[in-house]
C-alpha cells in the first residue's frame, strides 16, 4: 500500500516538472504534408534484442513487429503526415515476419496514407513487400534478382560412405523422408513429389498478392520471374518497379505530380574538356620548352640584345594603350555606354539570376523527415504511471531444435529449445500471479522425442490453469508440432511448414572407419542389448525388430496426443499424418490448427480466452537453466559472427550428435528455398563424425 502514495507524488512531479518543456516541443513539429523515412537494415525482429549485446555488435538496429505496430498506428493519426517511405538496405528474415509487416503496412496504406518503399536491391522479399505499397523505388545501382522459389536439399550418403560410416535407421510414416540425407545422395520420388507440392503452395502465397498490385495473373508472374536476372529497365518494362532514384531524390519523387520512371541527372560542366589532341599538343609544348632551354645557355649574348629591343617595342605598345584607355573612360564618365561594359552589365545580372534561382530551389526542396522528428514535435502533455501492476501474457519461445541438453555446443534459448531451459519459462509463467494468459511461440523442425513429450506435458499442465495459446512462426514440424498439440489452441502463419507427424531414429556404425585408420575395439564382458546403440556394431535381426517396435510405440503415442488436442479418432490422424507436412492453409483445412493468422492475432486471441479487456503487456519468459556461463557466451559469439547461410549445416551437425547418443528423433529436414552457400570452414565441422 506505501507505493500507491509514492507513485501519485511522481506522477504529479513529472507531469509539472516536465510541461514547459512539452511546450517547447510544439516549435518543432514537422510540416504538414511530411513523409516519414523508416529504415530497415537487416531484418525484421520478432523480439527486442538485449540493448548491451546490440551496443556491443556495433549493428543498426533494426524496429521490432510490436514497434512497427505502434509506430505505424500512432502516424497514420496524425494530420501531418502524408505517408512513409521505408527504405531497405538489406533484408533476411522469415516469410510469417515479412507477411505481419506487409499486413501492417496495409493497413496503414488503407487510411488514406501513401506507403513507398526504396530498395537498394530488389529481390522476392522486397518485391512482396511492395505489395502492400504506392511505389516502389530503386536505386540506380540496384541488383534485381527475382527467382521463383527452389529447395534446395542436401544428401550425404557418399560422403558417409567415403569416410567408412554406414547409416542405420528406422522411420515410421511413407513421408518421414528426414533420414535419406544420411543413406542417399539424390531422393527418393515420394520425398521428390512431397517437394514439389510445398513449392506450389509457397508460389500460390508469394504470388496471390504481388498478382493483385499488379492487376495480372499468377501464371503471367511465374512466366516473368523464371528470367531471373533483370536489368533496371527491363524490371520497370514488366512493372516490377515504379522509377529509379538516388535516395536523396525521393522525397522529391514524391511531390511531383507526373514524374517520369527514370531521371535525368546534369553533369557538372567543365572549364576546359581536354582531348587526345590537347594532350599531344600539352606535351608538345613541354619538349619544345624543354629544347629552347638548352638553346638558351649557348645564345645567351644573342638573347640578351633581342630582349632589350622588345621591351622598347612593349614600352611604346603600353602608352599607346593608356592612351586609348584614357579615352575610353572620359567617353564612359560622360555618358556613352561602350560594348564592353554592357556585357560585363549582362553577365553579371544573369549570374544574379542563377544563385537567385538556385537559393529557392534549396528553399524549396523537400526532405524526407525522420520518426526522432515527429516524436520530437508530437509531445504528450499528461504520462500516467498505473497505481497497480496490470496482467501480463507470457510468451514461452521454442525456438530451433529441441534438444535434452545444451552440451557443448553453447546454445542460448534463442537457438536451440533446450528441455530445461524451456521447462522453466513455463513454470514461470505457471507460478505468476500476474500472467493470465500464456502464448507458446513455436519456431522449430523437432528434435528429440523425450524432451518433446517432456514440454508438451509441461504446456498441457500449464493450459489446466490458464489459457495457452501455440504459435506457430517459420516452423511447427514433427516434435515442434507435439508440443503445440498441448495447447487450448493453434495458430498459424500461412507460411507455416508444420505437420510431418512421424518419428525416425538409428545411429551410425563406425566399423570400417576404425578399419581405415587401423583402429582396434573389443567390447569386454557384453551383454545381450548392452551394445544396440552402439556405434562400433551393426545391429542384428532382434536388435532391429526392437528398434521398429519402439518407433511404432511413440509414433501411436504421437498420434494419441494429436487426436485428443485436434478432437479426432487415431485413424483419422493416422491418414494425415505418416511424415506429411503441409503449410498453414493447408493445415487449417484437415484440422491441424484452428486458424491462420500472425502473432497478432495469437496476441488478441489470449486476451479474449483470459477476458482482458484493456491492452496488457507482452512478458517473454527465456531461461539459461542447464546452460553454463561459458556455453552462453560461446552460444552468443557463434550468434553474431557465423553466416546465416551456415544455419541448415549447423542443424544437420546438431542432428548427427543427436543420433549418435541413440535418441529417437522426432524431426522435419528444412526445405531453404534459397541455395545456402556453406562455407570451407564449416565443412570442415565434419571432423565432429570421427571418434
Amino acid at each position: 500500500m506505501l507505493r500507491i502514495p509514492f507513485i501519485l507524488l511522481w506522477n504529479l512531479l513529472k507531469n509539472i516538472l516536465y510541461f514547459p518543456l512539452r511546450l517547447i516541443q510544439l516549435f518543432f513539429r514537422i510540416p504538414k504534408e511530411s513523409t516519414i523515412h523508416i529504415e530497415i537494415h537487416k531484418t525484421i525482429l520478432r523480439w527486442e534484442q538485449n540493448s548491451f549485446l546490440q551496443w556491443w555488435s556495433n549493428a543498426p538496429e533494426d524496429l521490432t513487429l510490436g514497434e512497427w505496430k505502434t509506430h505505424l498506428e500512432t502516424l497514420a493519426t496524425s494530420d501531418r503526415v502524408e505517408g512513409i517511405v521505408c527504405e531497405i538496405h538489406e533484408l533476411s528474415t522469415g516469410w510469417p515476419q515479412v507477411e505481419e509487416l506487409r499486413g501492417l503496412l496495409q493497413t496503414f496504406r488503407d487510411q488514406n496514407k501513401r506507403v513507398t518503399i526504396y530498395a537498394h536491391n530488389l529481390g522476392p522479399i522486397e518485391c512482396y513487400l511492395s505489395s502492400a505499397a504506392d511505389d516502389l523505388l530503386v536505386s540506380p545501382a540496384a541488383n534485381v534478382h527475382l527467382t521463383t522459389p527452389t529447395a534446395n536439399v542436401m544428401f550425404f550418403g557418399e560422403t558417409l560412405e567415403m569416410f567408412g560410416v554406414k547409416p542405420h535407421f528406422y522411420a515410421v510414416g511413407e513421408h518421414k523422408t528426414a533420414p535419406e540425407m544420411f543413406t542417399r545422395s539424390f531422393p527418393t520420388p515420394t520425398n521428390r513429389e512431397d517437394i514439389k507440392r510445398t513449392l506450389r503452395e509457397y508460389r500460390a502465397n508469394f504470388f496471390k498478392h504481388i498478382a493483385a498490385r499488379k492487376d495480372t495473373t499468377q501464371e503471367a508472374l511465374e512466366e516473368i520471374f523464371e528470367q531471373g536476372i533483370f536489368t533496371i529497365e527491363e524490371a520497370h518494362e514488366h512493372g516490377l518497379i515504379d522509377a529509379v532514384r538516388y535516395m536523396d531524390r525521393v522525397a522529391a519523387y514524391l511531390k511531383e505530380k507526373a514524374p517520369s520512371a527514370f531521371e535525368t541527372l546534369e553533369m557538372p560542366q567543365l572549364e576546359h574538356t581536354y582531348t587526345a589532341l590537347d594532350r599531344t599538343n600539352e606535351s608538345h609544348t613541354e619538349l619544345t620548352d624543354s629544347k629552347e632551354t638548352k638553346e638558351s645557355e649557348s645564345d645567351a649574348p644573342k638573347k640578351e640584345t633581342e630582349s632589350e629591343a622588345t621591351s622598347e617595342e612593349s614600352e611604346n605598345e603600353t602608352a599607346s594603350e593608356e592612351s586609348e584607355n584614357e579615352t575610353t573612360s572620359e567617353a564612359s564618365e560622360s555618358g556613352a555606354p561602350t560594348e564592353e561594359k554592357e556585357a560585363e552589365t549582362k553577365s553579371e545580372e544573369k549570374e544574379t539570376e542563377e544563385k537567385d534561382e538556385d537559393d529557392e530551389d534549396d528553399e524549396d526542396e523537400p526532405e524526407l523527415a525522420d520518426l526522432s522528428d515527429f516524436y520530437t514535435g508530437r509531445p504528450r502533455f499528461w504520462t500516467w504511471t498505473p497505481l497497480r501492476k496490470g496482467p501480463q501474457i507470457a510468451v514461452i519461445p521454442v525456438e530451433g531444435i529441441i534438444k535434452d541438453e545444451a552440451g557443448d555446443n553453447g546454445f542460448s534459448q534463442e537457438e536451440a529449445a533446450v528441455k530445461d531451459a524451456v521447462l522453466e519459462s513455463i513454470e514461470e509463467a505457471r507460478n505468476s500471479r500476474r500472467v493470465k494468459a500464456a502464448i507458446v511461440y513455436i519456431d522449430s523442425r523437432g528434435g528429440s522425442a523425450h524432451a518433446s513429450e517432456a514440454i508438451w506435458y509441461a504446456v498441457k499442465q500449464l493450459s489446466a490453469e490458464k489459457p495457452v495459446i501455440a504459435y506457430m512462426e517459420n516452423y511447427a514440424a514433427s516434435g515442434g508440432y507435439y508440443i503445440a498439440a498441448g495447447a487450448e489452441t493453434i495458430i498459424a502463419s500461412p507460411w507455416t511448414i508444420t505437420g510431418s507427424i512421424g518419428v525416425f531414429g538409428g545411429k551410425f556404425v563406425v566399423q570400417s572407419l576404425l578399419h581405415k585408420l587401423r583402429i582396434g575395439h573389443t567390447a569386454v564382458d557384453e551383454s545381450p542389448g548392452s551394445l544396440v546403440f552402439s556405434p562400433f556394431k551393426e545391429p542384428t535381426a532382434v536388435e532391429d525388430a526392437r528398434i521398429e517396435s519402439q518407433m511404432a510405440l511413440f509414433y501411436k503415442r504421437f498420434l494419441a496426443r494429436v487426436a485428443e488436442s485436434r478432437d479426432m479418432s487415431v485413424d483419422e490422424v493416422h491418414a494425415i499424418a505418416q511424415g506429411k507436412v503441409y503449410f498453414g492453409q493447408e493445415a487449417l483445412s484437415i484440422n491441424l490448427v484452428d486458424s491462420c493468422g500472425t502473432f497478432e492475432s495469437a496476441y488478441q486471441k489470449a486476451r479474449e480466452l483470459a477476458n482482458i479487456k484493456k491492452k496488457t503487456e507482452l512478458r517473454i519468459c527465456r531461461s539459461n537453466k542447464g546452460l553454463s556461463r561459458l556455453s552462453m557466451l560461446r552460444g552468443f559469439q557463434g550468434h553474431m559472427t557465423a553466416p546465416q547461410t551456415a544455419q541448415p549445416f549447423n542443424e544437420y551437425m546438431e542432428l548427427l550428435q543427436l543420433l549418435s547418443r541413440g535418441q529417437l528423433i522426432a524431426w522435419q529436414d528444412g526445405l531453404h528455398f534459397f541455395p545456402p552457400q556453406v562455407p570451407i570452414h564449416e565443412i570442415l565441422k565434419w571432423k565432429q563424425l570421427l571418434p
